[in-house]
């Protein structure tokens, strides 16, 4: 399937956001590469690691895992992460541009980095991205 670039991803994100006629533009960041490398890392859960388990169970081990990987990457006070697993790229991209614009009155996104994941054979792609909040006057 070919390798997951960030930068090219960053530019799709991009496109979609000129597409909806918003001036938000992403930034790849190296520095927010590497952190979500680091995510994507821990959050690669192949499917028999989560056998037997029950969809309740499933789901407290998914969080306590995305908690280890958020501490792993070690996030400053002005940076979050985000998860995208829509089916497609195409698609992650479609929704995550929809929800920049949605936070736009609340946050402004700048710098951001992807990096992408198999979760229980789901194919997930991880953000990690500096924000200044916007004040509300």
């Amino acid at each position: 399937s070919g390798g997951f670039s960030s930068a090219a991803f960053t530019k799709k994100v991009n496109d979609k956001l000129a597409a909806k006629g918003s001036s938000i533009v992403l930034q790849n960041d190296d520095a927010m590469v590497k952190k979500a490398n680091e995510m994507a890392k821990i959050m690669n859960i192949p499917s028999s690691d989560l056998k037997g388990m029950t969809d309740d169970d499933k789901m407290s081990y998914l969080i306590q895992k995305m908690f280890a990987a958020a501490i792993s990457a070690d996030l400053a006070d002005n940076e979050d992460f985000d998860v995208l697993d829509d089916e497609t790229e195409d698609k992650m991209a479609e929704s995550f541009a929809n929800q920049l614009i949605q936070d736009a009155g609340s946050m402004t996104v700048s710098k951001i980095g992807f990096a992408k994941s198999s979760v229980d054979g789901q194919p997930t792609v991880w953000c990690v991205y500096t924000y200044t909040e916007v004040s509300a006057n």
